[in-house]
């Protein structure tokens, strides 16, 4: 019995674990020096202090130095947070559960004393759902929006960011 006691804790976890996602697109929203909105946009190339945007279907070629603000929406991060929240709140309730528990005292009769494992594995199931709970707001609530404000920048500068955030290796 005490080999297995882990079980429920391993099984938890594998359940809740956050599962590995593939690289996303980086589309991003850019807002122009007259306040045109581009939505869903690929940065391309930079050449002669032009951006290249492939927004959908279209392609266009905007000046560098047009460029307001790119956004990047964020994603949320709740699997993750449940997924480590889920984890550490089982081994924590399991090692509380096993120092929790106490031999019954056999003068009240018959008693059934299976060890320390039912509150191991108690404790672990409680401090899983509560790590599950507690994880899963803390990862849903962190992560936000990637926002880049390059109006003031230089021309050097914004030349340099843009080509970071195209993913360029100059």
């Amino acid at each position: 019995m005490k080999r297995y006691a882990f079980l429920p804790i391993i099984l938890i976890a594998a359940i809740s674990w956050p599962a590995q996602t593939q690289a996303q697109d980086r589309l991003w929203t850019v807002i122009t020096a007259s306040y045109d909105t581009l939505s869903s946009c690929s940065l391309g190339l930079l050449d002669n202090g032009t951006l290249r945007l492939v927004c959908g279907s279209s392609s266009s070629r905007i000046p560098v130095d047009s460029v307001r603000s790119l956004t990047r929406p964020g994603t949320s991060h709740f699997w993750t947070g449940a997924g480590y929240g889920t984890l550490g709140g089982a081994v924590l309730g399991g090692i509380i559960g096993g120092a929790t528990y106490e031999k019954p005292n056999s003068t009240s009769g018959f008693t059934l004393d299976f060890g320390p494992g039912f509150n191991i594995v108690g404790g672990a199931i409680a401090g899983a759902v509560g790590g599950f709970l507690v994880g899963g707001v803390i990862g849903a609530t962190s992560g936000g929006d990637e926002v880049h404000d390059i109006m003031l920048e230089t021309h050097a500068a914004k030349v340099r960011i843009l080509t970071d955030l195209a993913g360029e290796k100059n």
